[in-house]
């Protein structure tokens, strides 16, 4: 994803010709000298809005994080009284249906809000928290939720669900199966299963059968990556987040 112009973009805000602020549809990119200027300049209120409304990126999205979550109430935050932070390790799916196809109640999906975290994003997660003071971690989400259904349903089948049970389709950190998973593993070698869910989601058969949903022309033309390296992150979240809770268990022991 680093070939990817959406983790280093901002919307922005102009002008139209009735005055009104719009947002724009070409994204600005961060190397935009003059804009990270413009950025910079911002009263403290309106910089944190732009973070907020501008972008979904990660990156701004965590600076955003650390600042609303935890500069804002630093009195709470350097209390005596203990707080977990609740950290949202996750990425969500949505139907897209497109009412030129031949049955437009059967969708494509795709990432809404941001992209799947990195395992580097997900230390930094961990590890801000920690810095902050928080006695606890607090995950959304371990585990996936909302299948899709698998393709050998009837076409009926299909159109019944997603007509009427649209869902948002999550994507934690483990998607495995129990027929998927070795149970016998423990530790970093029960983690690194595939079975669980790889960095990379699966062409041939996702354990939530999301793929079958999915363009892959287009999301790796608009990505820049191979149909294979489209990223989900999912082990290299479960790694960084062994990594740190071991080194705080040690710690606390």
């Amino acid at each position: 994803t680093l070939n990817s112009f959406y983790e280093t973009s901002f919307l922005r805000l102009v002008k139209d010709g009735n005055g009104d602020w719009v947002y724009t549809y070409k994204p600005m990119l961060l190397t935009d000298t003059n804009f990270l200027s413009e950025l910079r300049n911002l009263p403290e209120k309106d910089y944190f809005d732009h973070l907020s409304l501008l972008s979904n990126s990660t990156l701004p999205k965590l600076e955003l994080q650390s600042h609303s979550n935890y500069f804002a109430f630093s009195e709470r935050i350097f209390s005596e009284k203990p707080w977990w932070a609740q950290l949202f390790i996750v990425s969500n799916w949505g139907a897209v249906y497109d009412t030129n196809f031949s049955n437009p109640y059967i969708p494509t999906v795709e990432s809404i809000n941001h992209s799947p975290e990195t395992g580097e994003q997900v230390r930094f997660l961990l590890n801000n928290a920690i810095l902050w003071g928080a006695k606890g971690l607090l995950y959304d989400r371990l585990a996936s939720y909302s299948n899709y259904l698998s393709p050998d349903e009837p076409e009926n089948v299909k159109i019944s669900e997603f007509r009427d049970n649209p869902k948002l389709y999550a994507i934690g950190v483990t998607t495995g199966s129990p027929d998927s998973v070795n149970s016998s593993l423990t530790g970093i070698e029960y983690l690194n299963q595939e079975g669980l869910g790889g960095d990379f989601m699966n062409t041939v058969h996702e354990p939530n059968n999301i793929n079958y949903y999915m363009d892959f022309d287009s999301i790796s033309s608009y990505m820049n990556v191979p149909q294979n390296r489209i990223f989900l992150g999912r082990k290299s979240q479960r790694r960084e987040m062994y990594k740190i809770h071991s080194i705080v268990n040690n710690t606390s022991s």
